[in-house]
């Protein structure tokens, strides 16, 4: 029998509240400043500031201030995802269930830069958003795989392949929304209904 190797010791360390209390109140401040003052608004120091901690403790909780940003919008990906109770039985319900995933996604360039870089999982990515987009993945396919069973949408593609195809459209739809916000509300619509739209 082979031994394992011991997972190291930081891993096995469990947060102490003192440092869990901190990290929250980190990420309340940085909250309270994007509502008022968007992603754009978000300057380390005035999160130590209204955190009431010195600002080399931000960057021991975040190595720079995208993975802050990171940080907030996995939280807010996750609680959109929580409280989505609309009811998906087409493609019109498919494009208006996925607006408040494209709202946050399209809301400021800066989020869109983190959920790239933050998009792949890896032990160092301490954001959650690598957890949240495969969640939000997750989400899509399962609700794929509905309308497949109803047949609703194409069944020649896998949910999860079709799945991945949706998020990029998301991601390529809030790029496009963020540089130019005068374009047509309904091209995510004509975008999903190439992707999923059954061949006739």
């Amino acid at each position: 029998m082979v031994n394992k190797p011991s997972p190291p010791e930081h891993r096995l360390r469990k947060p102490q509240p003192r440092r869990l209390a901190t990290h929250q109140a980190l990420v309340a401040a940085a909250r309270a400043i994007v509502v008022t003052q968007g992603v754009a608004g978000l300057r380390t120091e005035e999160v130590v500031r209204q955190a009431g901690v010195a600002k080399g403790t931000f960057f021991a909780h975040f190595p720079d201030r995208e993975h802050l940003v990171a940080t907030l919008a996995a939280q807010d990906l996750t609680r959109i995802l929580a409280a989505q109770t609309f009811p998906i039985n087409d493609l019109a319900s498919l494009r208006q269930a996925l607006e408040p995933q494209l709202m946050l996604m399209s809301a400021d360039l800066q989020v869109i830069a983190a959920m790239i870089r933050f998009s792949a999982a890896s032990d160092t990515d301490t954001t959650g958003m690598a957890a949240a987009l495969c969640r939000h993945e997750g989400w899509i396919a399962a609700h794929l795989e509905a309308l497949q069973a109803r047949a609703a949408i194409r069944r020649d593609l896998s949910p999860a392949l079709l799945a991945q195809g949706v998020q990029a459209l998301i991601l390529q739809r809030a790029i496009a929304a963020a540089c130019a916000p005068d374009l047509p509300e309904d091209r995510l619509a004509d975008l999903l209904a190439a992707l999923l739209a059954r061949p006739d």
